[in-house]
Protein backbone atom coordinates (compact mmCIF):
# COMPACT_ATOMS: atom_id res chain seq x y z
CA UNK A 1 0.00 0.00 0.00
CA UNK A 2 1.71 3.22 -0.83
CA UNK A 3 1.84 6.56 1.20
CA UNK A 4 -1.07 8.98 1.19
CA UNK A 5 -0.79 11.75 -1.15
CA UNK A 6 -0.94 15.72 -0.28
CA UNK A 7 -4.04 15.65 -2.24
CA UNK A 8 -5.74 12.89 0.04
CA UNK A 9 -4.17 14.24 3.24
CA UNK A 10 -5.19 18.03 2.51
CA UNK A 11 -8.64 16.76 1.80
CA UNK A 12 -9.44 16.40 5.57
CA UNK A 13 -9.45 18.71 8.14
CA UNK A 14 -7.18 16.10 10.80
CA UNK A 15 -3.97 17.52 9.20
CA UNK A 16 -5.27 21.14 9.40
CA UNK A 17 -6.13 21.10 12.59
CA UNK A 18 -2.97 18.82 14.09
CA UNK A 19 -0.47 21.32 12.24
CA UNK A 20 -2.64 24.13 13.98
CA UNK A 21 -2.95 23.05 17.11
CA UNK A 22 1.11 22.67 17.29
CA UNK A 23 1.31 26.40 16.38
CA UNK A 24 -1.41 27.18 18.80
CA UNK A 25 0.50 25.65 21.51
CA UNK A 26 4.18 27.22 20.50
CA UNK A 27 2.34 30.93 19.86
CA UNK A 28 0.90 30.40 23.51
CA UNK A 29 4.53 29.55 25.08
CA UNK A 30 5.93 32.46 23.59
CA UNK A 31 3.30 34.48 24.46
CA UNK A 32 3.36 33.87 28.44
CA UNK A 33 7.21 34.22 28.35
CA UNK A 34 6.67 37.66 26.64
CA UNK A 35 3.85 38.88 28.58
CA UNK A 36 5.72 41.77 29.92
CA UNK A 37 3.70 44.81 29.48
CA UNK A 38 0.39 43.41 30.48
CA UNK A 39 -0.23 45.33 33.73
CA UNK A 40 -1.40 42.66 36.59
CA UNK A 41 -3.25 45.60 37.67
CA UNK A 42 -5.60 48.29 36.43
CA UNK A 43 -3.08 50.54 38.84
CA UNK A 44 -2.59 53.91 36.57
CA UNK A 45 0.86 54.28 38.03
CA UNK A 46 1.94 50.28 37.16
CA UNK A 47 5.11 50.66 34.91
CA UNK A 48 6.25 47.37 32.90
CA UNK A 49 9.60 46.43 33.98
CA UNK A 50 12.78 46.32 31.18
CA UNK A 51 12.28 43.37 28.49
CA UNK A 52 15.39 41.79 27.02
CA UNK A 53 15.52 41.63 23.46
CA UNK A 54 15.04 37.73 23.36
CA UNK A 55 11.66 38.34 25.06
CA UNK A 56 10.49 41.00 22.51
CA UNK A 57 11.88 38.10 19.49
CA UNK A 58 9.74 35.46 21.22
CA UNK A 59 6.46 38.19 21.19
CA UNK A 60 7.33 38.61 17.44
CA UNK A 61 7.50 34.78 16.66
CA UNK A 62 4.02 34.28 18.43
CA UNK A 63 2.45 36.42 16.72
CA UNK A 64 3.63 34.70 13.30
CA UNK A 65 2.82 31.23 14.48
CA UNK A 66 -0.39 32.09 15.65
CA UNK A 67 -1.07 33.86 12.22
CA UNK A 68 -0.15 30.14 10.92
CA UNK A 69 -2.36 28.48 12.99
CA UNK A 70 -5.12 30.75 11.82
CA UNK A 71 -4.24 30.19 8.50
CA UNK A 72 -4.11 26.16 8.48
CA UNK A 73 -7.59 26.59 10.53
CA UNK A 74 -9.60 28.79 7.96
CA UNK A 75 -7.97 26.32 4.88
CA UNK A 76 -9.01 22.75 6.53
CA UNK A 77 -12.83 25.16 7.03
CA UNK A 78 -12.97 26.69 3.43
CA UNK A 79 -11.73 23.05 2.39
CA UNK A 80 -14.23 20.87 4.23
CA UNK A 81 -16.80 23.45 2.87
CA UNK A 82 -15.38 23.01 -0.86
CA UNK A 83 -13.60 19.91 -1.08
CA UNK A 84 -12.65 21.07 -5.11
CA UNK A 85 -10.08 23.68 -3.50
CA UNK A 86 -7.98 20.13 -3.46
CA UNK A 87 -7.11 18.62 -6.81
CA UNK A 88 -4.97 15.39 -8.01
CA UNK A 89 -3.72 17.37 -10.76
CA UNK A 90 -2.92 20.78 -8.93
CA UNK A 91 -2.83 20.49 -5.36
CA UNK A 92 -3.73 23.15 -3.62
CA UNK A 93 -6.37 26.03 -5.52
CA UNK A 94 -3.81 29.08 -5.78
CA UNK A 95 -7.04 30.86 -3.61
CA UNK A 96 -5.58 28.94 -0.67
CA UNK A 97 -1.38 29.20 -1.88
CA UNK A 98 -1.22 32.63 -0.87
CA UNK A 99 -0.78 33.84 3.44
CA UNK A 100 -3.76 36.55 2.62
CA UNK A 101 -4.79 35.67 6.33
CA UNK A 102 -7.72 38.55 6.71
CA UNK A 103 -9.21 37.17 3.16
CA UNK A 104 -8.81 33.68 3.89
CA UNK A 105 -10.55 33.74 7.82
CA UNK A 106 -12.76 36.22 6.15
CA UNK A 107 -13.49 33.74 3.18
CA UNK A 108 -15.12 31.05 6.35
CA UNK A 109 -17.74 33.47 7.04
CA UNK A 110 -16.98 33.15 10.77
CA UNK A 111 -18.12 36.56 12.45
CA UNK A 112 -15.12 38.93 13.32
CA UNK A 113 -14.71 42.09 14.97
CA UNK A 114 -12.91 45.04 14.21
CA UNK A 115 -10.20 44.32 16.78
CA UNK A 116 -10.04 40.82 15.48
CA UNK A 117 -9.68 42.09 11.67
CA UNK A 118 -6.92 44.63 13.15
CA UNK A 119 -5.11 41.46 14.34
CA UNK A 120 -5.46 39.52 11.78
CA UNK A 121 -3.62 42.00 9.18
CA UNK A 122 -0.89 42.25 12.23
CA UNK A 123 -0.27 39.01 11.66
CA UNK A 124 -0.69 38.38 8.08
CA UNK A 125 2.46 40.67 7.83
CA UNK A 126 4.11 38.33 10.46
CA UNK A 127 3.38 35.17 8.57
CA UNK A 128 4.05 36.68 4.92
CA UNK A 129 7.15 38.41 5.59
CA UNK A 130 8.90 38.64 8.80
CA UNK A 131 10.44 35.21 8.61
CA UNK A 132 10.92 35.07 5.30
CA UNK A 133 12.53 38.63 3.95
CA UNK A 134 14.57 40.84 6.17
CA UNK A 135 12.41 43.81 5.23
CA UNK A 136 8.57 43.88 4.48
CA UNK A 137 7.38 44.19 1.11
CA UNK A 138 4.05 45.73 1.05
CA UNK A 139 1.80 47.23 4.12
CA UNK A 140 3.08 46.73 7.88
CA UNK A 141 1.82 46.26 10.79
CA UNK A 142 3.47 48.17 13.43
CA UNK A 143 6.46 46.89 15.56
CA UNK A 144 5.52 44.22 17.48
CA UNK A 145 7.00 46.32 20.44
CA UNK A 146 3.98 49.06 19.71
CA UNK A 147 1.11 45.99 19.69
CA UNK A 148 1.84 44.03 22.79
CA UNK A 149 0.58 45.56 25.87
CA UNK A 150 -1.60 47.41 24.48
CA UNK A 151 -4.08 45.60 23.18
CA UNK A 152 -5.17 42.26 23.24
CA UNK A 153 -3.44 39.79 20.94
CA UNK A 154 -3.29 36.77 22.93
CA UNK A 155 -7.45 37.08 23.67
CA UNK A 156 -8.04 37.93 20.27
CA UNK A 157 -5.84 34.99 18.94
CA UNK A 158 -7.71 32.97 21.29
CA UNK A 159 -11.06 33.71 20.32
CA UNK A 160 -10.53 33.36 16.11
CA UNK A 161 -8.19 30.19 16.77
CA UNK A 162 -11.73 28.88 18.95
CA UNK A 163 -14.68 30.19 16.69
CA UNK A 164 -12.50 28.41 13.30
CA UNK A 165 -12.50 25.24 15.44
CA UNK A 166 -15.99 25.23 16.26
CA UNK A 167 -17.26 25.85 12.57
CA UNK A 168 -15.07 22.60 11.17
CA UNK A 169 -16.88 21.06 14.22
CA UNK A 170 -20.32 21.81 12.64
CA UNK A 171 -18.99 21.41 9.23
Amino acid sequence: MSNPSFEDLARTPDGWISVARRLHAAAHTLWQAADFERPPTRDPAYRPRAVPEAVKDGAFVAIGLAGLALENLAKALLICRDPSLVTNSHGLSKRLTKHTLLKLVTATSIQLYPEEEAFLFRAEGFVIWSSRYPVPRGPVPPPVEQTMGISDDFEVFDAIYNRLLSALRGA
